[in-house]
């Protein structure tokens, strides 16, 4: 793995993956906590507060959509770069074989085409791992990252709704108690 797409890939999971498991977590503690808590009427006050901040962490997951759609952005620029680079390759190449001609009569200059050469052979080797980088771990991520944050959007919905239908359930058992 060379150094680009290591860089990649630390950069998917500092802005992606933890960041989204981080909020997988909480959310998942804090709909057990309402859970487990909800009939409890003493921890009234504390579940209020939990759905709440489920439901802020709907808001989160909006914000977490918004980094994904910036490593889209980012992926395109880093193709563009990476274009370039080839072109800098291609011609780099061209230029080391006019060296290699020129190096006949000069032993300075032969040394600099074998320089010349060694660099070019790493700057492919890096933009052909940065481009399978590009093409395969942006995306995939991407994916999987857009598919979780979906998902968890719609299990928050589902909570939210059943949430609500208990509030409404246990409001019309306070008004059948009372009369």
């Amino acid at each position: 793995m060379g150094m680009g797409s290591k860089i990649i890939i630390d950069l998917a999971k500092e802005k992606i993956n933890k960041p989204l498991l981080a909020k997988i977590a909480v959310v998942a503690g804090l709909i057990a906590f309402i859970r487990e808590m909800m009939d409890v009427k003493e921890k009234a006050e504390e579940v209020e507060e939990a759905i709440e901040k489920v439901i802020a962490a709907k808001e989160a997951y909006d914000d977490m959509e918004e980094g994904i759609e910036t490593m889209k952005t980012k992926k395109e620029e880093v193709e563009k770069t990476l274009a370039a680079a080839e072109t800098a390759a291609k011609a780099a190449t061209t230029l080391e074989k006019t060296s290699t001609i020129g190096s006949a009569l000069n032993p300075a200059a032969a040394a600099v085409a074998v320089a010349q050469k060694f660099i070019i052979e790493k700057a492919k080797e890096e933009i052909a791992d940065l481009k399978g980088a590009v093409k395969g771990i942006i995306p995939s991520t991407v994916d999987k990252a857009q598919k979780t944050v979906k998902d968890q959007k719609t299990k928050i919905d589902k909570f939210v709704r059943e949430m609500e239908e208990k509030k409404r359930i246990a409001k019309l058992k306070m008004e059948r108690n009372k009369v």
